[in-house]
């Protein structure tokens, strides 16, 4: 996986399909392998204590202490965990990730910890040929682990290329199909970015279709988040629109509302 051509999306779906085959007709041995099954312990010298002979509440505590991080940001350099991703918050407290070589036990009891309660991010992306090989940062087996990925994308970059975002998260939520997965977009001042913006609202609404229109929803799915940060413009704008898409999506599961244009 180490450096693909992501030149465009078709290439990133062939590798992602591709992928997702492999990961699943060799998941047994792949999760053998990689320490996701193991065997009980023994203790040799039973005057010692054994990390292993803690309860297991007591272990998951100490994994949390060592491995969880508000937000783990994706590196892209696949051959380390402890380079792949980067404590967002804190770079001089980094996920001890060297308890995955301690045995297989506490690799496996580590790895759930530190895949299951940490979100993986990505850095601000502008340019889905960039964004393509984060769409699997975390490999198989791994990715059934994860539960939290956030995905960074410019708003101008999103807005003048629907297509290739729907394609993009698509693909996202079937290699995490179990995960939550927030959309963060960023939004700044930009001269195209105002004639583009300007001349859609001449022609649609640019409130609640607006966002319908971008990412191909009626009301944002089960599983997903959508937010919108930056200094632009038209931020207030596009932040307000979003809460009336996000109230009217609730309203219309509660039988209070139709969706409307």
């Amino acid at each position: 996986m180490a450096h693909w051509d992501m030149s465009d999306l078709a290439t990133v779906e062939k590798r992602l399909n591709a992928a997702l085959e492999d990961a699943s007709t060799n998941r047994t041995e792949r999760r053998k392998s990689a320490g996701l099954e193991w065997e009980a312990s023994n203790t040799a010298d039973p005057n010692r204590i054994s990390f292993l002979g803690l309860s297991l509440e007591l272990r998951e505590m100490i994994y949390k202490e060592a491995l969880v991080c508000e937000e783990l940001t994706c590196n892209w350099l696949p051959d380390n965990p402890e380079e792949r991703y980067i404590n967002k918050n804190n770079r001089k407290a980094q996920p001890n990730v060297a308890l995955f070589d301690v045995c297989r036990q506490i690799s496996a009891e580590a790895q759930k910890v530190y895949y299951g309660i940490n979100t993986f991010t990505t850095r601000r992306m502008f340019a889905f040929e960039l964004a393509g090989r984060y769409a699997m940062m975390v490999p198989a087996p791994y990715k059934d682990l994860v539960r939290q990925v956030q995905y960074s994308f410019d708003f101008r970059h999103v807005y003048c290329r629907p297509n290739q975002f729907r394609t993009y998260i698509d693909m996202v939520r079937r290699w995490f199909p179990s995960a939550h997965v927030e959309i963060k977009l960023w939004d700044y001042p930009s001269s195209a970015h105002f004639e583009n913006f300007t001349s859609r609202e001449e022609h649609s609404n640019p409130g609640i279709g607006l966002w319908r229109e971008l990412t191909g929803w009626d009301e944002i799915p089960e599983g997903f988040g959508v937010t919108i940060e930056g200094v632009g413009f038209y931020h207030k704008h596009l932040v307000d629109a979003l809460e009336r898409w996000r109230s009217q999506g609730t309203a219309y599961k509660q039988g209070k509302a139709h969706l409307i244009g």
